[in-house]
C-alpha cells in the first residue's frame, strides 16, 4: 500500500467515493517474500502511521478489527476516498519457487 500514494493523492483530489482496505501486516509484500528467502528482514517496515498519511491526504479512515466491522465498513457510503486499516499477522507470504520447492 506504500506504494500507491500517487493514486491516493488522485482519489483525494478528485474526490472519488472509493474504498480502500489496507491489510496492515508489517511488511512490503512481494519485496518481503524475496528478502525472506534469502534471510534478510529488510523488508520489514517500523510502524507506518496510516491515520497520519490519510490526514495528509485529507482522507477519512476507520480500522476494522474484525470479518464482521470490515464488512460492516464496506457498507458505509464513500462520499470520497476512504481507508478500512485491517491488521493482519505478519507473514512471508512465500510464495513457490519453481521446481515447487
Amino acid at each position: 500500500a506504500l506504494m500507491f500514494m500517487a493514486e491516493l493523492a488522485t482519489a483525494a483530489r478528485h474526490q472519488a467515493p472509493v474504498t480502500i482496505v489496507v491489510c496492515v501486516n508489517g511488511v512490503l509484500g512481494a519485496p518481503h517474500v524475496r528478502t525472506s528467502q534469502l534471510g534478510s528482514q529488510s523488508s520489514i517496515l517500523c510502524a507506518v502511521d496510516w491515520p497520519g498519511i490519510a490526514a495528509a491526504f485529507g482522507v477519512a479512515w476507520s480500522e476494522a478489527g474484525s470479518q464482521t466491522e470490515l464488512f460492516a465498513e464496506l457498507k458505509v457510503p464513500a462520499a470520497g476516498p476512504r481507508l478500512v486499516l485491517v491488521s493482519t499477522p505478519q507473514s512471508d507470504d512465500s510464495w513457490p519457487t519453481p521446481g515447487g520447492h
